[in-house]
């Protein structure tokens, strides 16, 4: 269907030589087609074994919401397969954490020194390199399934499979305003779209900082890189360390909930915070990744490259220099979206005809967000990488 779109569409404009234009608009559709098929297929892991080993979770936290933070740990505690250990790292706040007692949990506080230097200080505390198998990072408002470890741990008993991640990522606060209701909606897609189609192939990337969990290896043997390279971009660099050893996936029975900015300040904040990772480590993925993970690379960065010139040409370029509005485009445009969104009708924890209404109502919107904040967080984000401060956390190299 996709491909019929993109062929009639291009058809219809009256260019009917193949040129590089119906080049390009076939590889949109392949790749569209591609994502679809395999999220619609989805790889599973639940038919695998739990993975044997020893688990150890360590929760970074800064000036965190005490309520957000208690119900991550409850969340941790409660686990189908528990772990070994939970490290809660106060990460210097500014009011400090009041540890609740719990067993298994270890209470730390630091001065500040940012989300990786909290993680690594916390697993160096209980001995964690000479006893764990697996290391799961959570952020400090997620919270986690009760068989959420358990399900990420049957992936890894695929001994390909270096790193696991969530591929059913909640919003937790969807109903606070507008703004949380249409990330949720473009979190679904992100999740149920992107990230299980690059998980049929296993090269996730970036994992998720809300739910993840790694071969213990991975943190020790780049322990020092990971504290000196950077301060964003945290579960991508994760990511890239264990693609070098093998398989990154998407957990799809792997559930997380966690909150999302309600403001429109908020939402840019964060995402010119996460695409700063994207963009700081763009050479180093073009030299090292090989295969699908280059592949899929370079072709993000070509539709990085021509989406301003192709949203100038419709949106100012014609209706200036023709008189008129190439409202074709943005149908089109919008009738792909909704295709990808459909997903979400398989939201979990949600009325099926919630589900069918937010689909039907917030598309729109999501195209809306997609060019007020996420391509202009994108772009500024590349002004930003010789910056090393988290925009939202407060964090100085």
């Amino acid at each position: 269907m996709t491909a019929a779109l993109i062929v009639a569409f291009h058809w219809q404009m009256g260019n009917t030589a193949w040129d590089i234009t119906g080049v390009f608009y076939i590889a949109v559709a392949a790749t569209l087609m591609w994502m679809l098929g395999s999220s619609a297929r989805r790889r599973s892991f639940a038919h695998l074994p739990v993975a044997e080993g020893r688990v150890v979770v360590v929760v970074p936290t800064y000036n965190e919401r005490p309520d957000l933070l208690r119900a991550c740990v409850r969340s941790l505690v409660s686990q189908t397969k528990p772990p070994e250990r939970i490290i809660v790292v106060d990460d210097g706040s500014d009011t400090p954490v009041e540890p609740f007692d719990l067993a298994g949990v270890v209470w730390l506080r630091q001065g500040n020194a940012g989300k990786r230097g909290a993680q690594m200080a916390g697993l160096a505390h209980v001995g964690a390199a000479e006893w764990a198998d697996f290391v799961v990072t959570v952020d400090s408002d997620s919270v986690i399934a009760p068989d959420g470890i358990e399900q990420l741990l049957r992936a890894l008993s695929d001994p390909a499979v270096q790193a696991a991640t969530s591929a059913s990522c909640l919003v937790l606060n969807r109903t606070e305003s507008i703004w949380t209701r249409v990330q949720d909606l473009e979190i679904s897609l992100s999740n149920m779209v992107m990230r299980r189609a690059r998980s049929s192939i296993g090269a996730v990337v970036p994992t998720s900082g809300a739910f993840a969990i790694y071969r213990a290896g991975i943190l020790w043997d780049n322990a020092e890189d990971y504290l000196t390279e950077g301060t964003f971009g945290d579960d991508r660099r994760l990511s890239h360390y264990s693609l070098q050893r093998g398989q990154v996936v998407a957990v799809d029975e792997a559930v997380v909930r966690f909150e999302m900015p309600s403001t429109y300040r908020g939402a840019f904040r964060q995402r010119t915070r996460w695409f700063k990772g994207y963009m700081r480590y763009l050479p180093w993925e073009i030299r090292n990744f090989t295969g699908w993970a280059l592949a899929l690379r370079c072709w993000n960065l070509t539709l990085v490259a021509l989406y301003p010139l192709i949203v100038g040409y419709v949106l100012v370029a014609i209706p200036l220099l023709g008189g008129q509005v190439y409202w074709q485009m943005i149908a089109y445009w919008l009738v792909l979206l909704y295709m990808q969104t459909s997903l979400y009708l398989e939201r979990p924890e949600m009325a099926f005809r919630s589900r069918l209404m937010l689909w039907l109502l917030l598309t729109p919107l999501l195209l809306a967000y997609q060019m007020m904040v996420i391509r202009p967080a994108m772009y500024y984000a590349a002004t930003q990488t010789r910056r090393m401060g988290w925009a939202t956390r407060g964090v100085m190299a």
